[in-house]
């Protein structure tokens, strides 16, 4: 009887553990997912700006832009991993102890599973669809000649 409790005790405790790395796990994913539009706009705005005060160097916006398209692609692969991966861990959370689960599904479309991750996927989509426009609208916009100074200081076309 006494070895039954000490094994019964024993499992509680383990599972105790598990549950409670799981949550925690939990919430530090949470918080990396909700971080991530924070860490796209200082991306996308640094590059958007930076290609818009080099108007005269093509190349270096097209690698700006490039960079800033491939930064929202690669950060929507990232965010659409971090909710699978919490996804998982709620339903491991939901084991443990399902009547003290919280299941929130949602009663609309406003409200249903993974809207805010969808609406940052949206948001970061459009952000790299820009990007390309941006590339486009450097491609066909002929660039001015730019004056380059002679040996008189003064500036002739180049």
């Amino acid at each position: 009887m006494e070895q039954n409790k000490e094994k019964h005790n024993s499992d509680f405790e383990r599972e105790k553990v598990c549950y409670e790395q799981n949550y925690l796990q939990f919430r530090s994913l949470n918080q990396i997912m909700w971080q991530v539009p924070i860490i796209a706009m200082t991306l996308t705005g640094g590059l958007w700006f930076g290609a818009a005060k080099v108007n005269n160097i093509q190349n270096f916006q097209y690698a700006l832009l490039v960079l800033a398209f491939i930064g929202n692609a690669g950060l929507i692969v990232i965010l659409t991993r971090i909710r699978y991966v919490m996804g998982e861990y709620l339903d491991a959370l939901r084991g443990f102890h399902p009547k003290g689960f919280v299941e929130a599904k949602g009663e609309n479309w406003l409200t249903r599973s993974e809207r805010v991750v969808g609406t940052f996927r949206l948001l970061l989509g459009i952000s790299a669809v820009i990007s390309l426009i941006g590339i486009w609208m450097v491609y066909s916009t002929p660039v001015a000649p730019r004056a380059i100074p002679n040996k008189a200081g003064i500036e002739c076309d180049g």
